[in-house]
This record gives structure tokens, C-alpha cells and sequence, in this order.
């Protein structure tokens, strides 16, 4: 019997969340016949998938207007590159420097290596602790006075963060706050149907003497719990992520957006 994983729904983000529903269901389909006694579950689970996915996007053009996205674009380039050019200053020739900016990237990285893939609210609170911890630690300023570039990229980045946050609090005033609430609401109502989902295909799986079930199903969807779950991983800083210097590592910084 082959034990389906456990998907971390509650921690994946609303668009997440929705993606991982729609990517379950195309496995059920795509393995059919449908087994006759998850055809309900299926169904029920289509219906959430259905209604979630219709009110998100409306939701997401309500906070994220195109002024947002251009503010929240310079603060994700401005934090890449800040760390970026860190790492390479730790070669810098002078040891002095190289001291400097070991001193400074180590206290960015202390709170996460992917700063810009935390979700608005987690991003914004993160980068200004970051900020307040440069100003309140004398070793640290001193560091950033001798770094004159990185001093250039802390102001950018405290102005970007903080409009921002002004913006999108007004924002989320605004228009966000009921159909946040709408959207937790359903997002719930799609953990609770996958729920009931999987435990009728568990119960399948025990009980399948005729062998309708086609077990391949079950590979799939614990092929895909993986990916949806690494990405939570990722996100709290729990993996090892590649050397800060390696090459592979900064490309795909710079190839972020």
C-alpha cells in the first residue's frame, strides 16, 4: 500500500493553494475512470477549486495595483542586489572589506537567503527589522560607512519598503480587508473539501479488492505534494540553499523577478 503524503496546504498562499487544488484534479482526470466512490469527492472538490479560483483573481487586481507591483518590483531588485554585491565584496582584495562585508551579509542572511519570495506582509516587517538592526548596531554602520555602495542600496531599500507599506495598507483599507476575508473563507473550504478527498481515496486504496483504483494516481499526487511543499520549505529558510558565492546561486537571483 503506498501512504499518500501530507500536503502542507494551510501553509501554501491563496494563488498557491488554488494551483495545487487545479493540479489534483487534472491528475484525477488524466487517470481515468474516475473510481466510482471518489467520483462525489471529486466533484466536491471541483466545485471549491471552481469557486476559489474565480474570486481570486479579482481579489489579487484589488491589492496588487499596478503601482504596487512597481514598488514591490524596485524592492525585490533592490534586496537581490544588495546581496549580491555582498557576496562579492567578501572577495574583495582588501581585508578590511572583505571583513565588512562578511559582518554585514551574514546579518542579512539571518533572515533568510530569499527575502523577496516571503508574501507582502512577511517581506515588508523583515526588511524593516533588518534595517532597524544596521542602525541600532554600531559595528554594522560602521561596516556600511566603509561600503559606500552598500550604503546606497540600504537607503533604497528603506525607502522602497517603507512606501510600500504605507501604500499597501492603504490599499488593503481600502478595498483588500472583505474580500480577503471572502478568500480565506474559500481557500478553507478547499482544505476541508481536499481533506475529505484524500481520505476517501485512502479509504479506496485499503478496501480496492477489484483493483479499480489505479494506483499510479496516488504516485502523482504525492509527486506533486513534493513540489507544492519544497516550495513552503524554501520559503522559511529550512533547506540548505546553495553557497551564497556559487554561480548557479547568483543567476538565479538575477533571474528573479
Amino acid at each position: 500500500m503506498t501512504t499518500i503524503k501530507t500536503a502542507l496546504i494551510r501553509q501554501y498562499r491563496n494563488g498557491e493553494a488554488i494551483q495545487f487544488t487545479d493540479d489534483i484534479l487534472s491528475l484525477t482526470e488524466n487517470r481515468k475512470p474516475i473510481h466510482p466512490k471518489l467520483e462525489s469527492r471529486y466533484q466536491e472538490l471541483k466545485t471549491a477549486y471552481t469557486v476559489a479560483s474565480d474570486a481570486f483573481e479579482p481579489s489579487k487586481k484589488l491589492i496588487n495595483t499596478q503601482e504596487l507591483i512597481a514598488i514591490d518590483k524596485e524592492r525585490d531588485e533592490t534586496t537581490i542586489g544588495l546581496r549580491i554585491t555582498l557576496v562579492g565584496l567578501t572577495k574583495h582584495p582588501d581585508p578590511a572589506f572583505r571583513k565588512a562585508a562578511t559582518l554585514v551579509l551574514k546579518r542579512l542572511d539571518s533572515y533568510g537567503k530569499r527575502i523577496y519570495r516571503f508574501n507582502f506582509q512577511l517581506q515588508t516587517r523583515i526588511t524593516k527589522d533588518f534595517i532597524k538592526a544596521l542602525k541600532d548596531d554600531p559595528s554594522l554602520n560602521t561596516a556600511i560607512d566603509m561600503l559606500l555602495v552598500i550604503r546606497a542600496f540600504i537607503d533604497t531599500l528603506e525607502h522602497t519598503n517603507t512606501l510600500f507599506g504605507e501604500k499597501y495598507l492603504d490599499r488593503t483599507k481600502e478595498k483588500g480587508q472583505k474580500v480577503e476575508a471572502e478568500m480565506e473563507t474559500l481557500i478553507k473550504n478547499i482544505e476541508v473539501t481536499y481533506r475529505r478527498f484524500i481520505d476517501r481515496l485512502r479509504a479506496i486504496e485499503e478496501m480496492d479488492d477489484e483493483g479499480l483504483l489505479d494506483m499510479n494516481l496516488i504516485r502523482d499526487i504525492n509527486a506533486s505534494i513534493d513540489q507544492y511543499n519544497q516550495v513552503v520549505i524554501d520559503r522559511s529558510g529550512k533547506t540548505t540553499d546553495p553557497d551564497p558565492d556559487s554561480e548557479e546561486d547568483i543567476e538565479e537571483e538575477l533571474a528573479a523577478e
